[in-house]
């Protein structure tokens, strides 16, 4: 006896694949497109005011840090987008950031 698959199951079943193959894809885009402008900004020194576990492995930390940038003080998290070695970073450590020129509020690690 031959089990049977119903059409509509195969149907549904593509869509999720689509839908997930394009997520991808779009996410990813989104990526490069947001490291490419990263690479441009200017580099700025902080001081880390608190370690944020990012992911398991390898270990990897995101940082709320303190800058400032034109003459104004921010505190905000600079994301690891680069996957910098970040494990022997610790409050209180200086670490360069890139800032945002359009958005001084946001920033990713440099070092």
């Amino acid at each position: 006896m031959e089990l049977k698959v119903p059409l509509w199951f195969e149907y549904v079943f593509f869509g999720f694949l689509l839908f997930f193959f394009f997520g991808f894809l779009l996410a990813t885009w989104q990526e490069r497109k947001f490291a490419r402008e990263a690479e441009y900004w200017p580099i700025v020194n902080s001081i880390i005011v608190e370690q944020l576990f990012a992911s398991a492995d390898p270990t990897t930390y995101n940082f709320k840090v303190r800058y400032e940038f034109n003459g104004a003080e921010y505190t905000s998290i600079a994301k690891n987008f680069f996957g910098m070695n970040s494990e022997n970073k610790y409050v209180g450590d200086d670490v360069l950031i890139k800032v945002d020129p359009k958005n001084p509020e946001s920033c990713v690690l440099f070092c």
